[in-house]
């Protein structure tokens, strides 16, 4: 009888967890500030980054590195990784209440922990590494000192970027939501409105941007929005801010009204890493691409998985023509600072033209003329989409292929086989690369033969084209070494001319020494691994197309 009641005790506790969690009441004042200086945020939880949802807080570092982080509760360590984008120098808590906290683009770990770090990269003679603890290893409390601040990472300047996770599903949570303590009474300030005709694709122009004018505490949208549709979509281009920082923040919830009734709350909160890349789907993409600018739709396309952001993920209309309608928007940061947008709308003719489209959200798609065959997975794009690749004969080693002539993000990759227009020898065949130009950027992809194409895998549309890379990369010291002497570090800059570098190693008198990245530069601190005197360095560079270059000197440690 008593295991019966501690068992239904236990349901009882995890199913009331559940509704606790569903209604975002997480636990207040459980969590301390990381920092002993005040929180100025960076960024914030749900805001648009490429390719992402931004997953946490961006505490600011007063411009400074090495600023002391601290354990935001008590737990113990449960993970270490450390990686040259991404987040850098990570630290992971894991605590007893169900939450597991993040500390990322750091710098050296606290004593004992970089000891241990320093352990783990030689042992596996690897210098990113990703380790998971257990919890008697490194127990914390809370307050305790854990690691210093940096700038590590996919980081552009010193910061300490700070997540709260659930523990079980790994999701990252709005951490404004659990009383940090932070000042903040602004308001979200809106830039502009658009509209939409939600019966053809996103991908299409049919967007009207309209101004705002402040009027009182809310803003006006300057002109009528006329539709052509009988389904028509907004969206917002909209920033938050608070005192004592400049940078852009984003809302936390976002509720729709027409005629003064409630269509739609959209909630920026639990957002995993395996549906972030869906950030794509939340904006207006083309308009992105073109102008930077981030527009959050507020509706769903139909190939957007994170329902859960929205209470009406399905909602529609059926409006007439020279229908009247009052919208009214309003936006609520974390604190509850809130902003009101209030428009009127006027149904014009209903565009009734159809148009043709060749991508749908839940399909797959095949293409194959003459030397080229692309195939993009079935759930790859957020809406209905034309797309026409286009071929394009010429002297060089292949065609070129061109499939990026509208703004189209895909979620999944696509795979393109090129056939070239002259044999290429068998020592060759792994030197080949695909060039892949979209708009400004160009990169190089290694290709790989299969049945004489040669394939990459791209969430990229670009225009493509094959080429050969025989250049090894380039490994230049960046470190004085006057008369060969070097007392602090020794530092790399590693380039490749079309790929990127596979791989980076160091040898110190035949031993592996622990070099770690820093975008193209790799950099060795002097340690008990150099003692002072004549050493041999040889230092060996990989790119994906496997040229490799391999530099060797002579050196006097002091």
């Amino acid at each position: 009888m008593k295991l019966f009641q501690k068992t239904a005790a236990l349901i009882y506790l995890m199913l009331l967890g559940i509704v606790t969690y569903a209604q975002h009441t997480y636990p207040l004042n459980y969590f301390t500030n990381p920092l002993a200086t005040p929180i100025f945020l960076a960024g914030n939880f749900g805001e648009c980054r490429p390719n992402h949802f931004h997953s946490g807080i961006d505490i600011k570092t007063l411009g400074k590195e090495n600023l002391p982080v601290h354990a935001a509760a008590s737990g113990y360590v449960s993970r270490i990784k450390l990686d040259a984008v991404g987040f850098g120098h990570a630290i992971y808590i894991t605590h007893p209440n169900g939450f597991t906290t993040l500390y990322a683009h750091l710098n050296d770990f606290e004593p004992a922990l970089q000891k241990f770090v320093r352990q783990q990269q030689y042992a596996q003679k690897k210098w990113n590494i990703d380790v998971t603890l257990n919890p008697d290893q490194f127990p914390v409390r809370q307050g305790q000192f854990i690691a210093y601040s940096g700038n590590t990472g996919s980081s552009t300047a010193p910061h300490l970027h700070f997540e709260i996770r659930n523990t079980l599903s790994e999701h990252p949570l709005n951490p404004m939501l659990f009383g940090l303590s932070i000042a903040d009474t602004l308001a979200p300030i809106p830039i502009r409105i658009c509209t939409y005709d939600r019966s053809k694709s996103n991908y299409d122009p049919t967007r009207k941007a309209y101004d705002l004018q402040k009027s009182g505490t809310a803003y006006l949208v300057k002109n009528i929005m006329y539709v052509s549709s009988s389904n028509p979509g907004w969206g917002i281009e909209i920033n938050d801010y608070m005192q004592g920082s400049t940078n852009t923040l984003t809302y936390y919830i976002c509720r729709v009204y027409i005629d003064q009734q409630l269509i739609q709350t959209i909630t920026l909160d639990d957002i995993g890493y395996d549906v972030t890349r869906y950030m794509h789907a939340f904006v207006d993409y083309p308009l992105y691409k073109n102008s930077s600018s981030w527009v959050q739709l507020l509706f769903r396309l139909p190939g957007n998985a994170l329902t859960h952001l929205y209470t009406h993920p399905n909602q529609q209309f059926n409006w007439l023509p020279k229908e009247h309608h009052e919208l009214k928007i309003e936006c609520i940061d974390a604190l509850s600072n809130s902003t009101t947008i209030m428009g009127t709308i006027v149904v014009a003719a209903i565009d009734t033209v159809k148009n043709n489209y060749t991508l749908f959200p839940n399909t797959a798609y095949a293409f194959e003329k003459d030397a080229v065959a692309i195939t993009i997975p079935e759930n790859s794009v957020y809406d209905n989409a034309p797309f026409n690749p286009i071929i394009k004969s010429g002297t060089r080693l292949s065609p070129q292929v061109i499939t990026n002539q509208l703004a189209i993000p895909l979620h999944k990759a696509m795979h393109i086989a090129i056939r070239p227009n002259r044999e290429v020898p068998i020592h060759l065949q792994n030197k080949v690369v695909m060039q892949c130009i979209n708009q400004q950027d160009t990169v190089y992809k290694a290709a790989v033969l299969d049945d004489e194409r040669f394939v990459v895998t791209t969430k990229e549309l670009a225009s493509f084209q094959l080429l050969i890379d025989t250049t090894a990369p380039a490994i230049t010291l960046m470190t004085s070494a006057k008369q060969g002497k070097i007392s602090n570090e020794l530092r790399f800059q590693v380039r490749d001319a079309y790929t990127s570098i596979a791989s980076f190693q160091c040898t110190i008198d035949k031993h592996w020494i622990c070099f770690e990245q820093r975008g193209k530069e790799w950099y060795y601190k002097m340690d008990a691994h150099c003692k002072p005197g004549k050493h041999v360095l040889e230092a060996f560079a990989t790119d994906e197309n496997g040229n490799k270059k391999t530099l060797s000197f002579n050196f006097i440690s002091k």
